[in-house]
């Protein structure tokens, strides 16, 4: 039986809101000035049939459509499948709080654009495979 090379490339990208910008689904104040930036950070795993992607976001949640969003961006630029991506996000609660559908809804009823999602991931970094065996690449979002 062959063995398979295993390969892993790293990212990193800046997913840091702008100044205003809800927190936490609008329960906290909103963001006022940035101490510390926010990161998706991940791996893409290449060398077990199609990539595998793994990504953790710094933000409170990603729900829904904008859930399937980011797996779906990620799925494209690794050239993988979106059963092949993972994305999590850490939960602290000074952080963004992502709900596309919801604020679609917040906004047909005419209430206010509190839930924090004026963010949209789109996917900057194309054909994440690794130029080493332990490639890097480094973005800024968005």
């Amino acid at each position: 039986m062959a063995s398979t090379a295993l390969q892993l490339g790293s990212f990193r990208f800046d997913v840091t809101p702008p100044a205003g910008h809800a927190r936490c689904g609008g329960l906290i104040t909103p963001v006022r000035q940035v101490e510390d930036t926010l990161e998706a950070i991940g791996f893409v795993l290449h060398g077990a049939g199609d990539p595998i992607v793994l990504c953790t976001i710094d933000w409170t949640g990603l729900c829904n459509s904008a859930f399937h969003q980011w797996r779906d961006a990620l799925a494209d630029a690794a050239g993988t499948s979106i059963d092949r991506v993972t994305v999590h996000c850490v939960h602290q609660h000074d952080a963004p709080l992502v709900c596309l559908d919801a604020q679609q809804r917040v906004a047909n009823e005419g209430g206010p654009p509190a839930l924090g999602t004026r963010l949209k991931f789109t996917s900057r970094s194309r054909n994440m495979k690794p130029q080493s065996p332990h490639g890097n690449r480094k973005g800024a979002w968005p």
